[in-house]
């Protein structure tokens, strides 16, 4: 058939692209910056906690982030090896001592909240 084309084609989605690039990079800004600063506050709440706890209250300055091996964000106590030593008896008890699980309570009881935060963060970025 003459002046046959045998492509359906649709221009101008150039706008539309860049739009979507845009709207992606803003919620990935938004992204990094909120998880920074859930990971930060919940750094310093189980510092508070540890500060309350009279057993935990000489490692609050130990308490910390940071990446591990697999990329993750990991928590608790590291570094100084009587400060691991201390922590992990003190989170997991031993035959003296029942367990005083402040870092993994902590990040349990806050996971419910941060996630709220983070979906409130979301919905007045418009996202």
């Amino acid at each position: 058939m003459p002046g046959f084309n045998k492509r359906a084609q649709v221009s101008g989605g150039d706008a539309v692209v860049n739009a979507l690039r845009g709207y992606i990079s803003n919620a990935a800004a938004l992204v990094a910056e909120a998880v920074q600063e859930e990971q930060e506050d919940l750094v310093a709440r189980q510092q508070a906690r540890a500060q309350e706890d009279p057993r935990w209250s000489e490692l609050v300055q130990q308490v910390n982030s940071w990446e591990d091996d697999d990329g993750s964000f990991a928590t608790g106590v590291r570094d100084d090896p009587d400060a691991v030593s201390k922590a992990s008896q003190l989170e997991y008890g031993d035959e003296k001592n029942p367990p005083s699980p402040l870092l993994r309570m902590g990040v349990l009881s806050d996971v419910a909240d941060i996630n709220w935060r983070l979906n409130d963060t979301f919905r007045r970025g418009g996202f």
